[in-house]
Parts: C-alpha cells; structure tokens; sequence
C-alpha cells in the first residue's frame, strides 16, 4: 500500500506513506479525518463572519497553526469565545 502512495503522491516521503498505509487499516481513522475537516470549516465560517471584511485567510490560518496540536473545540473557543463545545471542561 505505501508503494501506491509513493506512486500517487509527489514528493510524498518514504516514511509518511509506509505510516499512511499503516493507519489506513486501522477502523474508524478516516473518520477522524472527516470531522477534523468538518469542525475547522466550522470555525473557519465562524470566523469569518465575526470579522467580516476583516477576515483574511492567511491570519486565521497563521493563528490555527499557532494554537498548536489542541483539540479544535478549545481552538474555537480561543478563536471566537465561543463556549458552545466547551462548557463541559468548565
């Protein structure tokens, strides 16, 4: 499997495809996948619409990344103080 995605992916690393291919058998991964995506265009609407005209990609992307390896809830409400997703740590 990691040869089919060394073949289909440019510039894809060694490592990364044999982990990829690895991962892949494990059940219910792609799912975790799929609603990541879903939450970040959540917030990314989210915030757009508390800027407006003001929003501009790169920063929100920049202030993502900056956020660090968090779970996209306590992102969000970072972000946004939006506490919807979070009441349950309070």
């Amino acid at each position: 499997m990691a040869d089919y995605w060394l073949k289909m992916t440019p510039l894809l690393d060694a490592d990364v495809a044999r982990k990829y291919a690895h991962i892949r058998t494990i059940p219910g991964h792609g799912l975790e996948y799929t609603i990541g995506n879903v939450q970040l265009w959540a917030l990314l609407a989210e915030r757009k619409r508390q800027l407006g005209d003001k929003f501009v990609l790169k920063d929100f992307h920049d202030t993502f990344i900056a956020k660090g390896r968090i779970p996209i809830s306590l992102i969000r409400y970072e972000m946004t103080s939006n506490q919807t997703d979070v009441t349950r740590f309070f």
